[in-house]
């Protein structure tokens, strides 16, 4: 074999092993199958003619591996619908490299990836706004989805869920979630209405809804709101908590439908835990008297925000208070509503002390996502009594009138330096070694009456974790007698920022010289 053909042989030879090393390299690259769900969010679209709309693209209950990165094309009716602008979703942990691309018509690439930390369980993709160009009714579908772990290796779901987009033309009946976005605290009940609007002649309806997170909130019943003439049949009524599903239809009794806009039907959750829930209309039909279907679209997801709280178990929860609240000034009013106000008030002015409403002070109450839950007012007396004392009304008034709100008065010599400018904040009003402070609280139902509990603390200097005591006293108190009554452990939200308010309105200026222990 002379040298050429050797030389040959072997570069053939060289060839295979390379091609072959390609083609084992590039099936190793393949991306896997795993089991793992990719949705269309929301599954039904109802979108009138030249409106914009969003989808979401959803990962659920995913905890294979952490996600670092995804990918997917998003098909869709180039004839009827147009995308406006792709963004990333919420699943992914910040700062994203999030890229899009619109160019082609009829569909819709995007791709995500992080290096911050990888992410499981459930949330959004990403999000893509349309425009709707025509009628009709067409899918929404998804192809060549991966998402990858952080070594960067691709996986493939194995559960792929389109949706569906109905293009309507001129005036149609628009159903929602309303509160769209309703934010409560743990162990509460709440409702949500379905609300139709510029409804004609809505006779009969047929609710499909969905829950996303059912380990935080569960359904408790669904019931028709009133809307249709009454009185009318329940044809079905199914709620399964496990799946997170409410099913409900309803026809009227009646001749004729109703016209216009209102709540359809109203749903009583209870909230269960801390977290977030998405309410979805899944499908909705709505009939005439004639027994047609009404033209409609559906409104955007409902949101529910459950806040956790925690009963505080040492000074500094109170004075760090966590949950969210801020207040707005308004002129002050002597306030009416708070049970007990006026039977603290008369036990203070009993003992001499006096109010003048210049000097009362009031606020409104804004709490999670800009929720408006009251008044409160703060009232110092105007005069000091021969012992250095003087006196404080406290309140707050729900906006819900069936709660009783709060009705607190103190007596103190620990008086703030803007009431005293020329003492020394070091030093006690009558230059006594104690700090003395009388709270006055109205017990409710079915106590009904005045509690009064006088605190002294003496050698404050080197304890300031005196505020503990009132406030372990109070609630003591209140365990003892739940209003209303309950045979679990109860705890209202409000009292933590009640107490909250409290400190840092009346005393934290104590706390600035002698810092609480936490």
């Amino acid at each position: 074999m002379n040298k050429k053909t050797l030389i040959a042989i072997l570069l053939t030879i060289t060839t295979v092993v390379s091609t072959f090393a390609a083609l084992q390299f590039t099936t190793l690259a393949q991306p896997y199958p795993v089991e793992c769900t990719i949705r269309v969010v929301p599954s039904v679209v109802d979108v009138e003619v030249c409106t914009n709309f969003v989808v979401d693209v959803n990962i659920e209950d995913f905890f294979e591996w952490p996600v670092y990165d995804y990918e997917f094309l998003l098909i869709y009716p180039a004839a009827e619908m147009s995308p406006v602008i792709a963004y990333d979703g919420d699943f992914l942990v910040e700062p994203v490299a999030f890229w899009s691309d619109l160019s082609v018509a009829g569909q819709v690439f995007c791709q995500g990836d992080t290096t911050a930390g990888g992410a499981t369980g459930s949330g959004t993709l990403a999000s893509i706004e349309f425009h709707c160009e025509g009628a009709g009714s067409t899918p929404i579908t998804l192809e060549f989805i991966e998402i990858s772990d952080q070594a960067g290796d691709h996986w493939i779901p194995d559960n792929v869920i389109p949706g569906v987009v109905n293009q309507y033309e001129g005036p149609t009946a628009i159903v929602t979630i309303d509160p769209p976005t309703y934010t409560v605290p743990i162990c509460v009940q709440f409702t949500v209405n379905v609300n139709v609007k510029d409804v004609v002649d809505l006779w009969a309806y047929d609710l499909t809804l969905s829950y996303t997170n059912t380990a935080v909130v569960d359904c408790i019943d669904i019931q028709d709101a009133g809307f249709i003439p009454p009185p009318v049949l329940v044809n079905h009524k199914n709620i399964d908590d496990a799946a997170g599903t409410i099913q409900f239809g309803v026809t009227s009794t009646q001749p004729a439908g109703a016209d216009g806009s209102g709540a359809i039907a109203t749903i009583t959750f209870h909230c269960t835990g801390a977290g977030e829930s998405t309410l979805n209309i899944d499908q909705v039909i709505l009939y005439d008297s004639m027994g047609l279907t009404i033209p409609r679209l559906i409104g955007p997801s409902g949101r529910v925000i459950q806040v956790g709280t925690t009963e505080p178990v040492k000074l500094q929860h109170i004075v760090e208070w966590a949950y969210p609240y801020y207040l707005v000034d308004i002129p002050f009013f002597v306030p009416g509503s708070p049970e007990g106000y006026p039977e603290v008030m008369a036990e203070l002015l009993a003992k001499g002390y006096t109010f003048d409403e210049a000097d009362g002070t009031a606020s409104e109450v804004y709490m999670w996502d800009e929720e408006y839950i009251g008044t409160v007012t703060s009232w110092w007396s105007n005069d000091t009594l021969e012992d250095g004392t003087r006196a404080c009304m406290l309140s707050f008034e729900m906006e819900d009138l069936t709660d009783p709100g709060m009705a607190m008065g103190f007596v103190t010599n620990l008086l703030p330096p803007e009431q005293v400018p020329e003492v020394d904040p070091y030093i006690i009003v009558n230059a006594q070694p104690y700090i003395f402070v009388d709270f006055y609280w109205w017990a409710w139902t079915p106590i009904g009456k005045v509690v009064r509990w006088p605190y002294w603390w003496y050698n404050s200097h080197s304890h300031p974790n005196w505020f503990w005591g009132p406030y372990w006293w109070w609630r003591t108190y209140t365990k003892s007698y739940y209003y209303p009554y309950t045979d679990i452990p109860y705890w209202r939200p409000t009292w933590g920022w009640w107490w909250h308010w409290t400190y840092w309105n009346h005393w934290y200026w104590w706390s600035t010289y002698f810092p609480y222990d936490p």
